[in-house]
This record gives structure tokens, C-alpha cells and sequence, in this order.
């Protein structure tokens, strides 16, 4: 959505802030959308990425209240997560449709070469093929040799991911290897973070990554600590809570 609207300069909404207008909730807290307005307008287009992800009663809202001149795109991968007990709807409808088949926005390497595999259903037989103390790691994997094997590659200036299954490994991963790297506080200048929900007031959307400009410290009621920061690729002032880094 980021992207989107950084080439198009369009207005860029969650599918549940465009659709639905009365936002309730059941007896567990759980969200409950209705009232699903018109959406698009005479001649327009309207866009849903990440399509995987859109279960079957949004898309059966997003078909019956779509302008009856508008055109509706379904944007996603099918080789991704299904909606939670649900099934991709938006690839069932037995409407017309492109598969891109060449790699747009990522070079050669590990990642994605075993992605490949795994839609070929040949992953195990990657996994196989390759040296998993090379570039990637599988199963009881010693993690003080990943984490030395990603700090030695920051150090030496070149881009490094560790992908894990679990939000503690990551948690655990950052806060040793920020300290292997000399980063004593939560959060430096230079650092990059990633904003991890949509906030339309502030005009910033989920998976956006920026990187800290300057930063002041502060304590709201004596009880909240939030650090007020400036972005290099963004004008204007945020703020980011500190429980934004797992702590509350």
C-alpha cells in the first residue's frame, strides 16, 4: 500500500476503513464490521493487495457494494497464509486473471531461491542441496553462531535478515546483536525502524521502513516513557512508545 501511494500519490485505506462505516463488538472484544458502504467511483479502479489475506464474507461486501462502473482488482499471492478459517476468496471468484512468473523487486540469493523451491513443493530437496551453515540455518541451529555470522555481515557494511518463527526470537536476536554492535540504548540515532500498522492521521502505512533522524526521551504522568523522533525520509515529528520494542 506504501509503495502504491508513493507512485501514484492516490489515497491509500485498509480495506475495513474504506468498506464498513459501524465498527461493534462481540462479547470477547473481537471487532465486528457493518454497514459496508460504495466503494470507487464512475469510471474508477479500485485496488486490493494482499488478496491471499481477504476472507470470503469481505469479498462477497467488496463485490456487492463496488460502484457499478468501477472496476475491482485483486492483488496477492496464492502461495501465501489463507485467511485465518477461511479460504482466498478473492482467487475462487472464476474471473479472469495474470500470474507473474519473473522477479521484480528482488536480485539472486538464498531467500529467494529456497521461496522458489517451496512453490515448486521441492523445499526439503533445496534444503538438501545446500550447505544449511552457509547461508541458512534449519533446525537446533547454534544461535551465538547466527548471531555472530549477522553482526560480522553489518560490520562489514552489507544488508543482513534474519528471518525467524517466533516475536521473542526476534526480540531476543535484536538486543544481542545491538549490543555486539555497540548500540547500549533502545533506540539510536541511524537506527531503522518499521512501522507495523496503518495510522492515517499521520499519513504512514504498515511495513513503511524509516530511519531515525533525531530523537528526544520522555516520560508522560511519570508512568509512560516515549521517544519523540524525526525520520530522514519523512517531514514532521512521531512519536513511538516504548512498548513499540516489546516492553511494556
Amino acid at each position: 500500500a506504501a509503495v502504491l501511494r508513493e507512485k501514484t500519490g492516490l489515497k491509500v485505506d485498509t480495506i475495513h476503513s474504506a468498506l464498513y462505516k459501524t465498527v461493534q463488538e462481540d462479547e470477547e472484544g473481537n471487532p465486528i464490521f457493518k454497514d459496508p458502504e460504495q466503494l470507487g467511483s464512475h469510471g474508477g479502479l479500485v485496488i486490493i493487495d494482499e488478496a491471499s489475506m481477504v476472507g470470503s464474507d469481505v469479498v462477497a461486501d467488496l463485490l456487492s457494494k463496488i460502484h457499478p462502473s468501477a472496476a475491482l482488482l485483486f492483488v496477492g499471492d496464492p502461495h501465501q497464509l489463507k485467511p485465518v478459517n477461511d479460504d482466498m476468496a478473492a482467487f475462487e471468484l472464476g474471473y479472469g486473471g495474470g500470474q507473474l512468473d519473473d522477479v521484480i523487486r528482488q536480485g539472486e540469493g538464498p531467500v529467494l531461491d529456497w521461496a522458489t523451491h517451496i512453490r515448486r513443493g521441492q523445499a526439503m530437496h533445496w534444503l538438501n542441496e545446500n550447505n544449511p551453515s552457509d547461508e541458512c540455518w534449519w533446525g537446533d541451529a547454534d544461535i551465538d553462531v547466527i548471531i555472530k555470522r549477522y553482526v560480522d555481515t553489518i560490520k562489514r557494511g552489507e544488508d543482513s535478515t534474519a528471518l525467524v518463527f517466533t516475536n521473542a526470537t526476534r526480540q531476543m536476536m535484536n538486543q544481542y546483536c545491538r549490543m555486539m554492535l555497540g548500540y547500549r540504548d533502545r533506540l539510536c540515532v541511524g537506527d531503522r525502524v518499521v512501522i507495523c500498522m496503518n495510522n492515517k492521521n499521520f499519513g504512514i502505512m504498515n511495513g513503511e521502513v524509516f530511519t531515525i533522524k533525531k530523537f528526544t526521551e520522555r516520560t508522560i504522568m511519570g508512568l509512560c516513557k516515549v521517544y519523540d523522533v524525526e525520520f530522514n525520509e519523512r517531514p514532521g515529528q512521531y512519536q513511538i512508545h516504548q512498548g513499540s520494542f516489546g516492553l511494556p
